[in-house]
């Protein structure tokens, strides 16, 4: 039969039922279950003896994200097979699309030893990675120091204790990214702000870097708030999309993924992740260690498989003094998370802690930690903006502005007067 036209004996095929009735009328040896996701752990005993099983599943994020579960229960003998980009399932493979029992045979073939791949293959996908030119931050130092930037399936961890501004460095990373590469698009996983925590903060820095938005006096302050409103709402409606659920799962992932391309008429070029604390709370581990090294290395996966980079902020340990500079060994509940990424950032602010309006700077740090592609041990300056909330580097003209903000934070002065001043009012 069609088994042995591969050379594999004692294989089974685990496939959805009706499908599986197709695939036993060509011969093969099939085992059905009733949809991807309804697999049970008991299961797994009956593959036990099997050399190889393989698992084909619909060719969409559910199915893959079942097909991943599935093949994890049944450990290393089992694989997944990807069935081509036409066809939605088995049924419009071998019915619509007219394959037959050689081309089904040829399929399995293609995954026998999917976990293996040639030194050509090697070679093509390090040839397409040298086409790709990354996303760059517009931040001149960082940018030059990752190099070619940030390349699909990487992952990037920035680290900092609480308080210091995960959250918004996230942000304002976004907002540098769109800048650098208008084109760009980025599904953003808000696990900690809601929606509304979101566009709070994205109108503030949307706010400063447009000052011919702003009221040249307080009189036009409701008008200048509406046309803010609908320039934010304006630059992120083609590049951005939120999920703000507390807790997600992999299987969430790949279907926002998919709904994003849906919608949007493109996978996202950036996953943003806020933050991986809370992305480790849907994972299970006997401790905190435990979940945060399973949802790091999940993470990478899958920005690896889909080939989308993931940028996601970490937290540091208590060990780590507030104000001083940390180190990358000081991440909170794993050190997985720095072997797992690709690139570290640690970030600090000398403000933190600091009671007396007086005493703050607005001075923010960062320090490359670990780089894939160098740069190792770079140290960027920069000033973030209290009141706009915007991080700017030092060397920029827009440091400047973002300094002032110290001062009329002290003088109890609102965000919108902030602005103003920015555009000369």
């Amino acid at each position: 039969d069609g088994i042995r036209d591969i050379g594999v004996t004692g294989v089974q095929t685990c496939a959805l039922p009706i499908y599986a009735m197709i695939l036993h009328q060509m011969g093969f040896k099939v085992v059905g279950i009733p949809g991807a996701q309804s697999w049970q752990a008991q299961w797994k005993d009956y593959f036990s003896s099997f050399r190889k099983v393989f698992i084909v599943v619909d060719n969409d994020a559910a199915g893959s994200a079942g097909a991943s579960k599935i093949s994890e229960a049944i450990g290393s003998n089992s694989r997944i097979v990807n069935l081509p980009e036409s066809s939605n399932d088995v049924s419009e493979f071998i019915v619509d699309q007219g394959a037959n029992e050689d081309d089904f045979s040829e399929l399995l073939k293609a995954n026998a030893a999917s976990i293996l791949v040639t030194v050509r293959e090697a070679f093509d996908e390090w040839s397409w990675l040298q086409g790709q030119s990354g996303l760059k931050f517009n931040i001149p130092h960082l940018d030059y120091a990752f190099s070619p930037g940030l390349l699909p399936g990487q992952l990037m961890v920035t680290l900092a204790s609480s308080g210091v501004g995960k959250t918004i460095s996230l942000m304002n990373f976004m907002y540098g990214i769109t800048v650098a590469q208008p084109d760009a698009k980025i599904l953003f996983l808000s696990l900690e702000q809601t929606r509304g925590d979101w566009f709070e903060r994205a109108r503030r820095i949307h706010g400063f870097y447009n000052p011919d938005l702003c009221p040249k006096n307080p009189s036009d302050l409701q008008s200048f708030k509406k046309e803010l409103h609908r320039s934010t709402i304006n630059y992120w409606s083609n590049r951005l999309m939120i999920a703000d659920k507390n807790r997600i799962t992999d299987d969430e992932v790949y279907s926002a993924i998919e709904d994003f391309e849906e919608s949007m008429g493109s996978k996202p070029d950036l996953v943003c992740v806020d933050y991986l604390g809370y992305w480790a709370n849907s994972f299970r581990g006997k401790d905190k260690y435990e979940q945060v090294s399973r949802a790091v290395m999940s993470m990478k996966a899958i920005a690896k498989e889909t080939r989308i980079p993931f940028i996601s902020p970490g937290q540091l340990n208590r060990t780590a003094i507030q104000g001083d500079e940390p180190s990358i060994d000081q991440a909170r509940d794993s050190g997985v998370i720095v072997e797992t990424s690709d690139f570290v950032v640690a970030m600090w602010s000398g403000d933190t802690g600091a009671t007396d309006l007086d005493e703050k700077t607005g001075n923010f740090s960062l320090r490359i930690g670990k780089s894939r592609h160098g740069g190792k041990g770079t140290l960027l300056n920069m000033q973030f903006g209290y009141l706009s909330l915007t991080l700017v580097p030092i060397e920029s003209p827009n440091a400047a502005y973002a300094r002032r903000e110290v001062d009329y934070l002290a003088e109890r002065k609102g965000w919108e007067y902030a602005l103003m001043k920015h555009s000369g009012g």
